[in-house]
């Protein structure tokens, strides 16, 4: 499995007058995967019904919201922790701080170390390889021919 990313210029925002750098942004390639593919992904690798996996993954879903709302964050060992956070306006003082302050709340994810990823995994399975997405649109068919009405080398 190999990683897309396409490079992007970017000037430093705190120095307007710096010159342009060019960095690698990591982007999403081919479509989402929804609930669904996950439910049929869960059933290849196990027992499991259909059914079964989305009677589960509904009913996670609810008790995680329930204890999330009870203001308990929520640990899945091997996955990661869930926790709320608030975006408030500031006050002046302690005692004019309301619950009209609070303008959003989100819906933090802290990953655990068995999914985060690591740049220097030695485990074959958990290398990451990366690969320049607009090159490889770029280039030429596996049959050694090109696209019509494409031109160039695919360099930038």
């Amino acid at each position: 499995m190999a990683i897309a990313y396409k490079i992007v210029a970017k000037k430093n925002p705190t120095d307007p007058d710096s010159g342009v750098k060019y960095y690698p942004r990591l982007v999403t390639m081919g479509n989402t995967k929804t609930l669904e593919d996950i439910i049929y992904d869960i059933k290849e690798m196990s027992s499991l019904s259909e059914g079964d996996i989305r009677s589960v993954l509904a009913n996670f879903t609810e008790c995680m919201r329930r204890a999330l709302y009870n203001s308990q964050s929520v640990n899945i060992d091997g996955f990661g922790v869930f926790s709320l956070s608030a975006r408030s306006k500031g006050a002046e003082s302690p005692k004019e701080v309301q619950t009209a302050n609070i303008r959003a709340v989100r819906i933090n994810f802290r990953a655990s170390t068995r999914i985060r990823p690591d740049l220097d995994a030695k485990n074959p399975a958990d290398k990451m390889t990366f690969y320049n997405a607009e090159q490889q649109a770029d280039a030429p068919a596996e049959d050694g021919g090109t696209d019509e009405g494409e031109g160039g080398d695919g360099a930038m």
